[in-house]
């Protein structure tokens, strides 16, 4: 087992994971891995990595083609292209997974699929992604 005694995964921005290891495996398999989308482009952005400790910075884009209730819970597809900052923070204990944090702009998300107006609050959409591959030097495979 890869996991700690009582682990546990969160999805800061929605409040949403999984707590010990049935929780966690349930989470991973019901949510997480069963609704990720099959063209997800992972584009690293930086990387840090501490005795216990491993926080991962990078941007994800990829088609809102299915129900993401571990992201946008109640949201149906919407077809549209998303692109996203994401930071992972993973904490070990005696060298397996203790817990999972993800962090990612959620108000971006809901803008590029039209959940809420850009131009109704201060928020820019995947322009934010956008501007964090080109001030840290990364480029986006095609």
């Amino acid at each position: 087992m890869t996991k700690a005694e009582n682990p546990y995964v969160l999805m800061v921005p929605i409040a949403v994971g999984g707590q010990g290891r049935e929780g966690v495996l349930d989470f991973y398999a019901s949510k997480f891995l069963a609704q990720l989308p099959g063209d997800l482009i992972p584009i690293p952005v930086s990387q840090v990595i501490a005795e216990d400790t491993i926080v991962e910075e990078a941007v994800y884009a990829f088609t809102h083609d299915q129900v993401m209730d571990w992201m946008i819970p109640g949201v149906p597809a919407t077809g549209k292209r998303i692109e996203m900052a994401v930071v992972g923070i993973i904490k070990f204990k005696n060298g397996k997974i203790a817990s999972e944090h993800l962090y990612w702009d959620h108000a971006s998300v809901l803008a590029q699929i039209g959940v809420i107006d850009p131009a109704q609050v201060p928020v820019q959409g995947a322009e934010s992604a956008r501007t964090l591959l080109a001030w840290s030097g990364k480029v986006p495979s095609a």
